[in-house]
């Protein structure tokens, strides 16, 4: 879950979410740091794809 929720294309909400939600679930630093960097990673493969697809609509204009 707070991998997901840190991947959230969301300008940044999603890190500062997934931080606190960390910080409450007692995740240790380099336990928590490692699932933040998982979540950013997926996070912006997301964009990528969201990206391409809007670029692949926009080239049939």
């Amino acid at each position: 879950g707070l991998i997901l929720l840190s991947a959230l294309p969301i300008r940044g909400f999603g890190i500062l979410s997934a931080s606190i939600v960390s910080f409450f679930l007692k995740k240790g630093r380099v336990e928590g740091t490692i699932l933040l960097m998982t979540g950013s990673f997926i996070g912006i493969f997301i964009i990528m794809g969201i990206a391409s697809g809007i670029l692949k609509v926009l080239s049939f204009f």
